[in-house]
Formats: C-alpha cells, structure tokens, sequence
C-alpha cells in the first residue's frame, strides 16, 4: 500500500513539475519584464528543490552576486564589434552581456560601431531596458572618463508636490518608457485564462495585466483601451450655475457686413476657385506619377537593354525628387540678383528720348486730340507700345482706364507697385499669370520684377522686396495683408487693392479657429491706400465699386479681442483682481458666450476653483505668457518630469511655421520632413527637430538643406530662453525625461484634453466634445498611421476641418489627469455615444452609398 501511495505521490510530483515548467515558460515567454513578483518566482523555482535558476548566475559567496540593476552604470569590456552596435561584458557580474546599439553610442550621429568602440576596449554603460535575460546598454549617457551618469534617474517625483493639482503615478516620476505589452494569439490567452481561472496563475502574473486599472480592467487583452468610453463630466461648478456652456447655441462673430453682398460672393468665388485649382494641380500630379513605369530596375537587369532604355529610367527615377521644376517667374525673381536684364547708362529720360517716336510726341497729342479713332503704323521697336501711353497719360487721357498690373505698368511713370491678395496658393497663382502676359508682350516691354510676400516665405526671400529695382525696370510687390501696417516700402507708388483679406475666427461654441476670406473694413482700405506715395506721389486703385466700399464694408475691422479665444485674458484679469468677469468694462465688450467659455475652460484646467476665484496652480499659469492650456502643460511637465522636453515643444509651436514647402520642390520638402516624424505624434516630432539643430551646432546650412526655416528656430530659441528664465525665477525644476515619451505624451494631455478626437470608422474622427467630423492634416506625422484616440494643438477650417499638430493619446489617461471634463462611462449601460450611433451598410466607394438597395427603395 506504501508502495502504491509512494508512486502516486511521484507520478503527482512528476506532472506537478512539468505543469509548472510549462507555466515558467509561458511567463518568460510573454511576461515583460520585472512583473513577476519575487515571492511567486521563488514559489514556481523552489517548490520541488529540482528546479534551479538557471537563467540568472547568482553567486552564493557574494562575488558578482545579483542582477544588473536598471539605470546603474557599470564598467564593462567590448566582446565582439559589428556595424550595428556592440556587445559589452559587464565586469564582476559572472560573464553577463548586453547590446549596445549605435544609436546609444554617442550624441551624434554615428553610421558604423567600429569607427567608436574596438574589441577589449574597456567601457562604461549604463542598464537602460532588461528584457527577459537581454540587457540593453548605452554609452551616450555615461561620460567615458569618470564614469558618471550624465542623465541619472530621479528618484524625487517632484519639487512642488502640489504645484499641478495632479496625482503623478509611479510611472510618471520614472525613467524609461514603459514597452508595449506583447501581443498574444487566441490559443495563448485561452491558455493563460485557464491558469487564472485554476488558481496556478494569479491576477497580478496575467500577462496584460495594468496595475492602473487593475480594479476595472485587470486583465482586459490589450484592445481594451478601445472600447474604453469616455464621456463627458456635465457637472458644472457653482460659479456657472445657469451658463453651461455645453447648453447653449451661439453662432460665430459677424465680419459680413452683408452676407448677401457683391463682395461676399466674391469671398466665396476666390475660396471655390482656389479650391479647384488646387484639386487640378492635384491630379495633374497625380497622373504624371501613374504614367511612370514601375519597374524601373529591368532595364539594368536585362542585358542586351534598348537603345536609351537605361537613360530613360534614370531620368524617370528622379522625377519624384523635385516634383517638377521651378516655375519660371521664380527663377527670374530669385534664382539671380537683380541687376538682369538689358543694362545701359543711358538714364531712363535719355532712353525714352533716343526713341524714334520721341520726334513726333507733339503731333501725336494734338492728333489724339483732334481724332475720335487714330491708328499708329511703325516700326518694332520704335516705341510705339511703352511711349504713347505715357503720352497720354501725361496729359490726363488714362485716368478712366481698366486698371491692371498691366496697364500700370506698361502706361504710368516709374514706380513700384503693391497689390493685395488673401494667401500664399493665390500669390503663386497670380505670379504665374503675370509672368506668362510679361512674357508673351515681347522683349520691347520693360522688366517686371515679380516678388510675391507672405509669412511661410523665408526671411531671405521676403528682404528682396526692400531692395531698390535697377533703373529701367519696375517692382511689384504681391503680398498678404501683412503689408498693410507691418511693413513699409519704399518706391511703392502704386497699390491695387481687391478688398479681401483672410481673418482668423475663434467659434467658442467648437472651440474651432476658421480662416475665412472677407471683404476688408473702410479703415483697413484706407491703410492700404495710404501704402502708396509714402516717398512721392502715388495711386490706389480700388477692384471695388464705391457703393460696395459704402454699403458692404464694416467702418473697423472687427476687434481681435471679439474673435479671439479669451482664456488668457480672463485668466490675467482674474490674476489682477477681477473677479467679476461680466461687469468689467471693456473698451470693445466680447460676447457672454466666449467669457463662459474661457472661464469652463479655465476650471477644467484647474486655474479655478468651484467659486470662480483664482487656484494656486492658476496664479503660477498667469506668471507665463502663455495661453492656458499650454502654462498647465509646462507646469504639468514639472511634476512629471519631463520639463525640458516641453518648453521645447512649446516654444516651437508658438513659433509658428517650421517647415518651408515651396511649390516647385513640394515632394522633396516632404522626403526631408519625414525624416523627423515620430509615431506619437507632431510634438515630437518638433522636438526631434530642435535637438537636431542644436545637435548640428544652430546650423543654417542644415536647415536649408532640410526645408526648416531658420528665423523660426531662432525665434524659438528666444521664446525657450524666455521660459526657462520665468522657470528659473519661481524655482521649477528643468528635468529631462531621456527616452520616456509617454511621461510628454502625458503631460501634454494635461493641457489639451479637451482637443480630444476619436477615429470615426466611417471617415476621419469625431471629437469628443461636440462630436463633429475633424481630419489629420496631410502634413501631420500621423497622417498615414491614423491611430485611434488623437489629442491636437489647434482645429482649422479650410477647405475640411483639420487638425493641427496632433499626437497620440491613450483614452484613460484624459479620465486621469482630467478628472473635471471627463469621467468613465458606466459598463452597465449603454454610452451617450452609442445611443447617437446609427448602423450604416456598407458600399463600394465608387458607386453611391444607396446602390446596395432595391430599385424601389433607392430613392
């Protein structure tokens, strides 16, 4: 009987052991790292005394005992060198290795391993991800003489605890980003459900297992952030009681004086048109590339090839490179000085003398005089075409005439000329036309210099329209309204005004800025008449009927403070002492509505408590000249960690335009920009920007070569000073969080929440707030990746609603760091969001939506 007891006992041992080898190897297998606990791996290892740890070589004598510790430096010896990186042996640890990867080699660009490290060479490296028995090590954050860690990990959440009203996990006040969890298949996760369902497994080793929401989602598969609802927090604070800002319809500023009018039409024409135009380009385009063969390489293989087959498709090879040339009026404009052209030392009166028509200008006057009708019969050359119309417009016949650039250019006297358009597509676009009528009139009429102006243009170009033109030749400006009051110019005699500008409105309703093309107000024609004759007498010629300039134009331009987003206004005055926002008295009163706005927002931010007054995190946002949602993302970051990286990405983002993406070079400008994307989105993809400068020592050169505008960076420099000197007055913290993008990520979710959007599985996204259609901008580093829960800086309609400077968000942290907007929707019912859903069929994308239908029900 012992006897049979004794082998049951074994055979159970026996399958025991094998059982938990099995379960040891699930958990090496898609378990990451350090999520075993202690006490459960020395249960599985010595249950049976039989298993030994094999995978770590402890030293009972203490010689090279434990681990390699995470984030501790140690000196080591290279083993073997390839081009990708190196393996280092860490000293007195038992002969234990890691990787070092090139890119962890040094700060600056290094293409081959072996041009840094060589074999035996004695190093120091520091632990930066251990995964299973697999080290990875770095070299650029040690300083190789001392020893040192250049980048050490604080241990210290936080300087000011309270600073950001915001509990900092674990995670957040750590280095190192947090790997993504393993993806498992459906046998594996039927397999680990079983081991928890038996008891052998607990909750916490479950390998999806997420000790933040461990007590709702413990061991949800890693889709689980997907179907994660996010609603709404619709509790107002008692300082809003009655003025929610979520209940009440408003509509946008009025900048039409009459919607209905000549010049409203014409806004609405010139933004149909511009949009046509675009999409003609587009295809044009688009047809040249589908017309390229795509095996390019056949004719290097084929031997025995045709006769310029070889040529042609290295020519064809090239073609996405450039796009396509550069239009011919930039090369005139810039791609040489400005002394082209026929040159002579003739003076421009002794030129216009030593024609042969100057003898008969007398007879020719008193014969226009005389004549209903004349014909004039000559000579090319003789003058005919550029004299007689200064004749007459010297003695007053050209004062009705249709004004064009042309006309003033080929009839009145010397003198530049400024013309007026809305943006950069219509300033290339009436460039072209011009350049293409100046050329088809001959070499007889004098040289027109085109020179467009806009704030996307660089520097360099933009300072070529305050040069003098050489004499003989005439200037013409084509630029946005930043010509208007910013700058002057002289030798502008003549100005064309349209009537049009672009203006930027904020709708605080969406929360949404709208460039919109509107008739210009009287006092903004005058400025612009008053562009002309600043150093002699000049001529406004006005595209506009005087009953338009009466009836159709505003007296003043709008106010800004009326289409502007007041949160940082409200928040100053607040700072001041203002407490009561509605009976402060404005010089130009916005609407209700934008005040309730700016101050929800503001309490949702945390810069006001449940009454209405000023936070201690609302007094430290007023100290910067920020708007708010940016002052509580770098205060945020302070908390966090990760300050250094923020300041960065604010300043380039107040900056403006980085990138320069001329026309005629648009798909190269495009190579060169996506170099820098990164998966998580557009601020950082800033940032790799600016450390990519800063990297190549502020160098111009680097930026033209990279389609960067250096004046941007170079502002941005200036903007990130300003900040850290505030930072540096009130004692915050200037901490870098190294590789950990997710504690950026964070903190700029801290500040942008309420910009949150979810992807529609229709088209594009839906926001969250308003629920209404937005798209990733084209130019956006996540254009292509299209992930499903976004964040953005800024929404801007043009030709669709788009989103500006976007970056990736996982939806349970808007529940964490914005406890005030959002909330968890309750599992137990059935979320606002879906109610409002409605099943929709699916079609062919070709064919229309209802084709799928009956005959009789298609209508």
């Amino acid at each position: 009987m012992c006897s049979i007891m004794d082998s049951g006992a074994k055979a159970t041992n026996l399958k025991k052991l094998e059982y938990l080898s099995l379960v040891s190897k699930i958990i090496h297998a898609i378990l990451p790292p350090k999520s075993i606990p202690a006490s459960e791996k020395d249960a599985i290892q010595g249950d049976n005394g039989g298993l030994r740890d094999r995978d770590h070589n402890v030293d009972k004598t203490g010689k090279g005992s434990g681990e390699p510790e995470l984030y501790q430096v140690y000196e080591g010896r290279v083993t073997r060198v390839m081009d990708s990186g190196c393996f280092v042996q860490i000293i007195d640890m038992n002969g234990k290795d890691g990787l070092v990867h090139v890119s962890q080699m040094s700060t600056r660009r290094i293409s081959n391993a072996k041009d840094v490290v060589k074999r035996d060479q004695k190093v120091f490296v520091k632990v930066i991800s251990v995964l299973g028995h697999k080290l990875s090590l770095s070299m650029r954050d040690v300083d190789q003489n001392t020893g040192m860690d250049l980048l050490p990990l604080n241990k210290t959440v936080v300087s000011n605890p309270e600073l950001s009203e915001m509990k900092v996990t674990e995670e957040d006040a750590g280095f190192g980003s947090r790997m993504a969890l393993k993806r498992m298949n459906s046998p594996e996760k039927w397999e680990a459900n079983q081991l928890v369902a038996s008891g052998v497994l607990s909750v916490k080793d479950w390998p999806l297992y997420d000790e933040e929401i461990a007590d709702t989602m413990g061991y949800q598969e890693e889709d689980g952030d997907k179907n994660l609802e996010v609603e709404l927090n619709e509790d107002t604070p008692a300082f809003l009681q009655g003025h929610s800002h979520y209940s009440i319809d408003t509509s946008p500023v009025k900048i039409f004086k009459s919607p209905e009018g000549s010049l409203s039409r014409a806004a609405a024409l010139q933004s149909a048109l511009i949009k046509e135009r675009r999409e003609v380009r587009d295809q044009q385009q688009r047809s040249m590339f589908d017309s390229i063969p795509k095996d390019l390489n056949r004719p290097w293989e084929d031997p025995m090839p045709e006769s310029g087959e070889r040529h042609l498709a290295q020519e064809l090879k090239g073609i996405g490179v450039s796009a396509y040339d550069m239009p011919d009026w930039k090369k005139e404009s810039f791609g040489k000085t400005l002394t082209f052209g026929q040159s002579s030392k003739l003076s421009l009166q002794e030129q216009r003398q030593s024609l042969p028509i100057y003898k008969l200008k007398k007879e020719l006057i008193q014969a226009v005089h005389d004549n209903q009708v004349l014909l004039i019969i000559g000579e090319t050359g003789s003058g005919k075409t550029t004299q007689v119309t200064q004749y007459l417009a010297e003695v007053g016949y050209t004062t009705k005439a249709l004004i064009t650039i042309m006309q003033i250019h080929l009839t009145e006297p010397e003198g530049d000329i400024l013309v007026f358009l809305t943006g950069q597509e219509e300033i290339d676009h009436a460039c072209q036309c011009l350049y293409d009528r100046i050329k088809g009139l001959g070499k007889n009429v004098p040289e027109l210099i085109i020179l467009p102006v806009y704030s996307a243009l660089p520097s360099e170009l933009q300072s070529r329209i305050f040069e003098p033109a050489p004499v003989g030749k005439r200037k013409v400006v084509i630029a946005t309204n930043i010509a208007e009051a910013s700058l002057t110019i002289d030798g502008i005699f003549y100005v064309i005004d349209p009537g049009f500008a672009k203006q930027n409105v904020y709708n605080p309703k969406q929360g949404l800025d709208s460039l919109v093309i509107t008739p210009i107000s009287q006092a903004s024609a005058k400025q612009r008449a008053g562009r002309a004759g600043r150093t002699g007498p000049g001529r406004c010629y006005r595209l506009y009927t005087e009953n338009a300039f009466n009836n159709e134009m505003l007296p003043t331009t709008v106010p800004e403070i009326q289409r502007v987003n007041l949160g940082l206004i409200t928040l100053n005055l607040k700072a001041m002492g203002m407490n009561d926002i509605f009976s402060f008295d404005f010089m130009d009163p916005p609407s209700s509505q934008a005040l309730i706005s700016a101050m929800a927002q503001l309490y949702t931010l945390g810069a006001l408590d449940e009454e209405g007054f000023l936070t201690k995190l609302g007094r430290k946002m007023a100290e910067f000249p920020l708007e708010p949602p940016l002052s509580k993302m770098l205060l945020a970051s302070v908390d966090m960690g990760c300050s250094d990286e923020i300041v960065t990405i604010i300043s380039m983002i107040t900056t403006g335009n980085i990138f320069y993406r001329p026309r005629e070079k648009q798909a190269q400008a495009d190579q060169k920009k996506a170099k820098f994307f990164q998966p998580e989105g557009d601020h950082l993809t800033l940032l790799v920007v600016y450390e990519t400068w800063k990297a190549k020592n502020l160098s111009s050169p680097w930026c033209f070569e990279n389609f960067v505008q250096v004046r941007s960076l170079r502002r941005a420099q200036d903007v990130r000073k300003q900040l850290l000197s505030i930072m540096d007055r009130y004692k915050l913290d200037v901490v870098s969080a190294g590789k950990n993008f997710t504690k950026i990520q964070k903190a700029i979710t801290t500040g942008f929440f309420f910009h949150a959007a979810r992807k529609d599985p229709q088209e594009g996204y839906r926001t969250i707030v308003e629920n209404q259609p937005v798209y990733i901008h084209p130019s956006s580093a996540l254009f292509q990746r299209q992930p499903d829960w976004v964040i953005y800086h800024e929404l801007v309609m043009t030709t669709k609603e788009y989103m500006r400077e976007v970056a990736v968000v996982d939806p349970k942290w808007l529940v964490q760091l914005a406890p005030r907007f959002f909330k968890a929707s309750d599992p137990t019912k059935i979320s606002k969001r879906k109610r409002q859903e409605r099943i929709e069929p699916l079609y062919d994308r070709y064919h229309e939506p209802n084709s799928w239908r009956l005959s009789k029900r298609r209508a």
